[in-house]
């Protein structure tokens, strides 16, 4: 009796590791376009965020629902480096929702080097004491039409200027 419970626990461990090993450990990751060629974003939500590499130029098709996060202490909901290019477009009745999280320092959109950021119609809410709305490092160039709400306090958002829940357009 005692040889089969212990081959029936073993049994259910292996079975349980299989599951995790399947269903990718419950660990999500950022969503990365490196490369050259043009990407689609086809899902709805992107819990740990987008990151456009090198000459990958990537689009959110114009009115469709979206929402990014930032993921975790020092990423950004969308990163765009290299001579990558993102373009996002939201519309009034539904807009690109960009959140960061509550711990750490994270950021809404982030473009460094020589690539392109573009976004429009968006709701960015900043959760954490030190996050940054925009930041656009030197090289980069950014566009922005949005609505900055979740804000609190006297946060500063390196390189947005904006702050309240009022529309306003930013070119870097």
């Amino acid at each position: 009796m005692m040889r089969y419970k212990k081959i029936t626990i073993h049994l259910l461990r292996l079975s349980a590791l299989t599951i995790l090993i399947h269903s990718g450990g419950g660990v999500s990751e950022t969503t990365v376009f490196d490369g050259g060629g043009t990407h689609q974003l086809t899902e709805q939500a992107y819990p740990e965020g987008i990151e456009a590499k090198s000459q990958a130029q990537v689009n959110h098709p114009p009115g469709q629902a979206l929402s990014l996060s930032s993921g975790g202490n020092k990423k950004a909901a969308v990163k765009a480096s290299g001579e990558s290019t993102v373009t996002l477009e939201g519309a009034e009745d539904k807009k690109i929702v960009v959140e960061t999280q509550e711990v750490g320092r994270s950021y809404g959109f982030w473009a460094i080097e020589n690539s392109t950021l573009t976004a429009k119609q968006i709701a960015i809410t900043l959760k954490g004491e030190h996050d940054t709305a925009v930041a656009v490092q030197t090289g980069a160039k950014g566009s922005w039409y949005c609505r900055i709400g979740g804000c609190q306090g006297d946060r500063k958002s390196s390189g947005h200027p904006g702050r309240g829940s009022r529309c306003q357009s930013y070119t870097y």
